[in-house]
């Protein structure tokens, strides 16, 4: 079949133009005749049957959930996939991000761009949890794209915090956090690059972590920015391109998590408490000083790094740009990343931006014309001042973790906010949305691991604090964790008594 047809002469013409190339007649001709084979080479490309992973059990496509069914409108879908008999999930019963394929079961990733798009295989971390005896039993809602850190742009309304229903539940992984805040699941995937997992842990009262990059596969999971896609533990094979091509183990987390904390040291990030609202920043020093009080660990003392006070702002500038050239321009995939990657998915997206992009969220709109605009004006070097910059805030963040196993901080700068009503403007409903990660975006640029876990309550509200540690030590962020929240207990108790 003949799917790719060599560019005419007019083509290669309108094309110079475009370029400004100001070519000859005879360039012209000589490009015409050269690249005619070309074709032929795309056309045999697609005559290849491509790669498709098994699908390894079996399952119905599922249903999209009554209103009494969803009552925080934090499902998508629900379904039953059933894993394995036995193993370390037997008998729990999983959400799974509507960012990651389950085949047979339609993904929207919260986008009207993507709806009606069924994955044809599923997700690496969806296999994993099966074959370790999980049970799907649905896909969380997540905000347009992925792209927001609050539940207000969510496809189908908001998703409710069940703290309180007039308030955010956080984005982007909303669904999943309310489904396990409310007991309606055992565990829920997520995926986290500005704080999608941590927003809404900390938004909901739950335990949510962001690996270290790369440590998780993200095969089969819709890609936002390839350096800061991050989303169970292991090696993929070759499928990731985000992970060392000579492989690597990781240890039995839950036994390291139970190691005595003795000697290990706590950093707490003097410059994560300034970016924070006061209410916010003294639930958090409450709780550390309960840490403190509980002997757990040799030391604990405040440390500073001025840098982290714009860290975000950096993250803001080449992750935005990173986030138009390849979500929204790249078909998902952009260019550079080996490894699995479904055409399908890829032709869907750009297929849906392009008739459907009208029907996108205030946020995904904004995103694309600032992106057009930067790159038609400034041109990409935006993007590589920013990666490089970055190298310097993780030597900084590096250095602190060389004197101190974990930083601590709070998770957010505030408590979850109003979801909107008919009086509240766009500008103001985008702004609730986009100040939730000055605390958390930093870390994804720089792929360290970090934990959110509750730290208290104010107004009634669920207050994360953040536990930051070293690449590719996520074993210590969990251990530090573990002990933590025990410390906690009774402070919280106390707190829950007033609400």
């Amino acid at each position: 079949m003949t799917f790719f047809q060599s560019p005419t002469h007019d083509d290669i013409q309108r094309i110079s133009d475009e370029l400004n190339l100001h070519c000859s007649g005879q360039e012209l001709e000589a490009y015409e005749k050269l690249l005619i084979g070309n074709a032929d080479t795309l056309n045999l490309l697609y005559s290849l049957p491509e790669p498709v992973p098994p699908v390894q059990y079996p399952r119905t496509p599922g249903h999209r959930p009554s209103a009494e069914e969803n009552p925080y409108h934090a499902w998508y879908w629900k379904c039953s996939v059933k894993g394995e008999s036995s193993g370390k999930l037997a008998g729990m019963k999983v959400a799974v991000k509507d960012h990651a394929f389950v085949a047979g079961v339609p993904m929207m990733n919260g986008s009207r761009a993507l709806e009606g798009f069924v994955p044809e295989y599923d997700a690496t971390i969806v296999t994993r949890m099966l074959q370790e005896g999980a049970e799907i039993v649905g896909k969380s809602i997540v905000p347009d794209l992925c792209c927001c850190g609050s539940s207000i742009m969510n496809p189908y309304g908001p998703t409710l915090n069940p703290w309180d229903t007039t308030r955010s539940a956080g984005g982007s992984s909303s669904g999943s956090a309310v489904l396990l805040a409310i007991g309606e699941v055992d565990l829920a995937t997520g995926g986290d690059q500005g704080g999608s997992i941590r927003i809404p842990a900390s938004c909901c009262g739950i335990v949510g972590i962001k690996p270290t990059f790369g440590l998780v596969p993200y095969t089969g999971v819709c890609p936002i920015e390839t350096s800061l896609d991050h989303v169970i533990a292991g090696y993929d094979d070759d499928a990731d391109s985000r992970q060392p091509s000579c492989g690597f183990s990781v240890p039995e987390y839950t036994v390291e998590m139970r190691k005595p904390p003795n000697a290990l040291k706590i950093g707490i990030l003097k410059e994560g408490f300034e970016l924070c609202e006061n209410n916010v920043q003294d639930c958090v020093r409450k709780a550390v000083e309960a840490i403190k009080n509980a002997n757990l660990f040799s030391a604990v003392v405040e440390v500073s790094m001025p840098t982290h006070l714009y860290a975000k702002n950096v993250w803001n500038a080449f992750a935005r740009f990173g986030m138009g050239a390849q979500l929204l321009e790249g078909g998902g995939y952009g260019i550079g990343a080996y490894g699995l990657q479904s055409s399908r998915l890829s032709e869907a997206l750009q297929r849906g931006l392009k008739t459907n992009e009208h029907a996108t969220s205030h946020l995904i709109k904004a995103l694309h014309i600032w992106y057009t605009f930067v790159n038609q004006r400034y041109g990409k070097s935006i993007y590589s001042r920013g990666q490089s910059q970055l190298l310097s805030i993780r030597k900084q963040y590096d250095t602190l973790l060389k004197e101190y196993d974990v930083l601590i901080m709070p998770t957010l700068p505030q408590i979850p906010t109003k979801l909107p009503d008919k009086n509240t403007s766009i500008l103001e409903a985008m702004v609730r949305s986009g100040n939730m990660v000055l605390n958390t975006a930093p870390f994804d640029s720089t792929h360290h691991p970090a934990l959110s876990l509750n730290a208290g309550f104010v107004q009634g509200l669920p207050v994360g604090m953040q536990i930051v540690g070293r690449r590719w030590d996520d074993a210590t962020v969990l251990r530090v964790a573990y002990h933590v929240e025990k410390a906690l207990v009774p402070l919280q108790t106390e707190m829950i008594k007033k609400i």
